[in-house]
C-alpha cells in the first residue's frame, strides 16, 4: 500500500510541477496582441506603408499566423511589390530579432494599393499556394536573417 501511495504522490507532484512550469513558460512571453502590435509597427515604419491592419492569431508555436492587410501608397505594381517586399522584410527581421516563433505563417499577409494586391507568392515564385503555411523561417535567407 505504501508503495502505491508513493507512486500516486510522485505522479501528482509531477503533474502539478508540469502545470506550474507550463504556466510559467506560457506566461513569460508577450501576448499575441503585443506581438501583433510590434509586427505592425515594424511594417508601418517602412516608407510607402500607409497602415497595417493585421493580427497574430493561432493556438501555439507551430500554429500561429500574422495575417491581414498592409495598405501601401503605390501607383503601379512594381512600386507595390517593392514596398510590400520591404514591409514583409521588416516583419520577418522583427520576428527573428524579437525571438518570436520562426514558424509563424505569413501566407495571408497581403499588400494592397490602388495598383492591386500582392502576397508573398508574388515575391517568391518557388512557393506554392497549396502550402498550408508560409513560415517566417522560409524567408530568413531572402531578408538576411541568420537562422
Amino acid at each position: 500500500m505504501a508503495m502505491g501511495r508513493r507512486r500516486a504522490m510522485r505522479g501528482a507532484l509531477g503533474a502539478v510541477g508540469a502545470l506550474v512550469l507550463g504556466g510559467l513558460v506560457s506566461g513569460c512571453g508577450p501576448s499575441k496582441e503585443d506581438i501583433g502590435a510590434d509586427l505592425r509597427a515594424a511594417a508601418e515604419a517602412v516608407d510607402g506603408v500607409d497602415s497595417v491592419e493585421a493580427e497574430v492569431d493561432g493556438g501555439g508555436e507551430f500554429e500561429t499566423w500574422f495575417s491581414g492587410v498592409i495598405s501601401i501608397d503605390a501607383s503601379d505594381r512594381a512600386e507595390l511589390l517593392r514596398i510590400y517586399d520591404a514591409a514583409l522584410g521588416a516583419v520577418v527581421r522583427r520576428i527573428a530579432e524579437a525571438g518570436y516563433s520562426e514558424h509563424m505563417s505569413l501566407k495571408d499577409l497581403v499588400g494592397r494599393a490602388e495598383a492591386g494586391e500582392v502576397t508573398v507568392f508574388d515575391l517568391e515564385p518557388t512557393l506554392t499556394r497549396s502550402s498550408r503555411h508560409i513560415q517566417a523561417r522560409l524567408l530568413f535567407e531572402r531578408y538576411g536573417v541568420d537562422g
